[in-house]
């Protein structure tokens, strides 16, 4: 008698899925502090009863990126003015200007602010706008703030 054998194999795939608490996670990635201040490039002027060029014009600033409650602090802005025949002047507005103009003394992060603006000169003119602002920390106050100060230039023509 012959007798044969035959052998089969099972295999048999275990997958073992753990999750727990004690692990570390990856830290979540906070985007830069970012405020962006725009205004018209161009705006046709008008001349008014005094007889003055007049421009107006809106200008908008909105902060996003950092931490919650991170906020611009306005520090001042310096407004160089320019005509074609030559003639300029430089003016300069503080905190409590740019607080009127916007009706806050910051930008908080994820918020947006305008002002209305009006200015005029005797002819049509160029502005060049030097914002000037610290970046401050949650929690902290606008005049404790000694955060990074930067600037953003634009440029503005009432033609």
């Amino acid at each position: 008698m012959n007798m044969r054998c035959r052998s089969s194999w099972l295999l048999v795939g275990v997958f073992v899925v753990a999750c727990g608490g004690d692990s570390p996670t990856a830290p979540t990635s906070i985007s830069p502090f970012l405020l962006t201040i725009t205004l018209p490039r161009q705006v046709h002027g008008a001349i008014n009863d005094d007889g003055d060029y007049q421009c107006n014009y809106t200008v908008t600033a909105a902060a996003v990126g950092g931490e919650t409650g991170t906020f611009a602090y306005w520090n001042n802005v310096t407004l160089d003015w320019s005509r074609s025949d030559g003639a300029k002047f430089t003016h300069l507005l503080f905190e409590s200007d740019l607080t009127d103009w916007f009706g806050s003394d910051r930008v908080v992060s994820g918020r947006t602010q305008t002002a209305n603006r009006r200015s005029r000169w005797s002819d049509a003119y160029d502005i060049t706008f030097q914002f000037r602002y610290r970046v401050c920390p949650p929690g902290t106050t606008g005049s404790s703030c000694r955060g990074e100060e930067r600037t953003n230039t634009l440029f503005f023509s009432c033609t």
